[in-house]
């Protein structure tokens, strides 16, 4: 059964968005989202991306501390989020 996803999607020539970041609430505390995430990182820069980008909401802070533990830093707000209050971007350098 699987407890943990993630994926990404190309945002430009350099960049790649993380998108449907999930663990199964009983799955949680293992340290399956960084797993996940490194498995991202990894492949994203396998194929030749620089840079990680998300979006998440303001009031997800576990998620927010977990992405920040993990190296990505809160950025101003990027297409299509841009203006939108309850949106919180981030990103992260892979080089």
């Amino acid at each position: 059964k699987p407890v943990a996803c993630g994926c990404f999607k190309k945002y430009n020539a350099a960049s790649v968005e993380l998108k449907r970041m999930f663990v199964l609430p009983e799955a949680r505390g293992f340290g399956l989202a960084q797993l996940v995430i490194k498995e991202l990182e990894t492949e994203a820069k396998n194929q030749g991306f620089n840079v990680l980008i998300l979006e998440t909401l303001y009031k997800r802070l576990e998620a927010i501390n977990l992405y920040q533990k993990t190296g990505f830093s809160i950025v101003e707000n990027y297409e299509p989020y841009v203006g939108l209050i309850n949106s919180v971007c981030m990103s992260k350098s892979i080089l």
